[in-house]
């Protein structure tokens, strides 16, 4: 009976967790394809330029605490252990907030310098980091009690597709934009931060300042590698403009680019709900590091099939979507994108490889520097390649880049498990 109860478990949270992913896919596909129609490639591009700022901001709120949070709360009991999953609530919460007040301005400064009309997209997109600021996901998922938080989820991610396809029909609204979609964000995540203090009965306390000294001392790390993952996968936009690719480019690779990270969006409800497995198979000191790989192999192998499986899925009812949905008609270029999907595709494989072996595995292990310095490689990788190539073959330079950086990081990661003892675990 208790391994049905656990099955049972099991099954409610990847659903929960799956709805709540599939409403984060569901809006880019909806919304940016229909941006582009709406407003044209000018303001479209003005738009993922400036998102593409903002994107820096979320990975400086986001911090560690994807991760550490995820893992303070692991094991814990919502009635024996509240203080302390208040005080971790709290500090997570005042340090995410503290992190964006003091590096919102600094975004933008870095728009105006980049071009004065970016600046008010640019903040009108931080209300999306603010929302990651506030919400409190990462701890239902520790929990495994996500119905409450994919449900909300869901609910506003409609809302803003919703008043975005009503309100934004002339390229004079765009930034309506990114208006409706951060506003939406940020509704949620004070409903389901309400929720938590609320139903779970948490208490509301100011931490100490050792206590959040000591959180963001521990998670730098793995704060470092999520910058560094946000240049490789979400600044290529922000190359292209650098070497002077025209706006149809960037407006090309992102439309690419925001479609295959809706294919990963799909299949990360599988990577939440094995993370904590993985994490403790990575904790385990009684095995070499080689049974370690092949045990996270394990886990990795069912993702990899379903991901295959949705690409193959999507990829025939390709021609079906185009032929009977109406907006995709209207896109001009969304057939051109197809290919650039392809490319990233393969990329978007490798990083379910890396999430699994490298976030989960190694930061787990106690590997966070190398982690991080693994990231800062591929990042570099991927900005040099996607530099040059977007000078000379635009966009697909770009998608060239999207993977050349996922391979270089795979490359890395399996170093640490393959060549170094596990007791000599450094960067060398």
């Amino acid at each position: 009976m208790h391994e049905i109860g656990q099955m049972k478990k099991s099954v409610l949270n990847v659903f929960w967790l799956t709805a709540m992913q599939a409403s984060n896919a569901a809006l880019p596909l909806i919304v940016f394809p229909f941006a582009l129609a709406a407003v044209g490639d000018y303001y479209y591009s003005r738009l993922v330029v400036s998102e593409a700022l903002a994107v820096f901001l979320i990975a400086v709120v986001l911090y560690s605490f994807e991760i550490d949070g995820v893992a303070g709360v692991i094991g814990a009991d919502p009635k024996k252990d509240r203080a302390k999953l208040s005080q971790l609530l709290c500090g997570i919460v005042v340090t995410r907030l503290a992190l964006f007040a003091i590096f919102l301005p600094v975004l933008a400064c870095v728009a105006w310098a980049l071009e004065p009309e970016l600046v008010l997209p640019t903040v009108a997109w931080s209300l999306v980091p603010l929302s990651y600021a506030l919400q409190p996901n990462w701890f239902f998922q520790g929990l495994g009690q996500n119905a409450f938080a994919a449900a909300i989820t869901v609910a506003t991610r409609c809302a803003a597709a919703l008043a975005t396809l009503l309100l934004v029909n002339d390229p004079s609204r765009y930034m309506l934009v990114p208006l409706a979609i951060g506003i939406s964000y940020v509704v949620g995540a004070v409903v389901v931060l309400g929720y938590a203090f609320a139903y779970l009965g948490l208490g509301w306390g100011w931490p100490e300042r050792g206590y959040l000294r000591k959180i963001l001392f521990n998670g730098r790390f793995i704060f470092f590698g999520n910058l560094g993952v946000t240049l490789y996968r979400d600044a290529n936009v922000l190359v292209l403009a650098a070497v002077g690719a025209p706006g149809a480019a960037i407006a090309l690779y992102s439309l690419a680019e925001k479609l295959v990270k809706s294919i990963q969006a799909g299949i990360r409800p599988l990577n939440q709900h094995f993370l904590p497995y993985a994490m403790r198979i990575a904790q385990e000191t009684d095995h070499s590091r080689r049974e370690i790989l092949g045990r996270l192999v394990r886990l990795t192998l069912p993702q990899l099939a379903a991901l295959s499986a949705l690409i193959l899925v999507l990829y025939l009812a390709f021609p079906f979507v185009q032929a009977h949905v109406p907006l995709a008609r209207d896109i001009g270029n969304l057939e051109q994108a197809i290919p650039l999907i392809g490319i990233m595709c393969l990329g978007a494989l490798v990083g379910v490889a890396n999430f699994m072996l490298g976030s989960a595995g190694l930061n787990a292990m106690g590997e966070r520097l190398y982690m991080c310095r693994s990231i800062v490689v591929a990042g570099v990788v991927g900005v040099a390649t996607c530099a040059v190539g977007g000078m000379y073959v635009g966009a697909y330079g770009a998608a060239i880049a999207f993977v050349a950086a996922e391979i270089a990081l795979q490359v890395t990661i399996l170093r640490k498990y393959l060549v170094v003892p596990r007791h000599e675990l450094s960067w060398k």
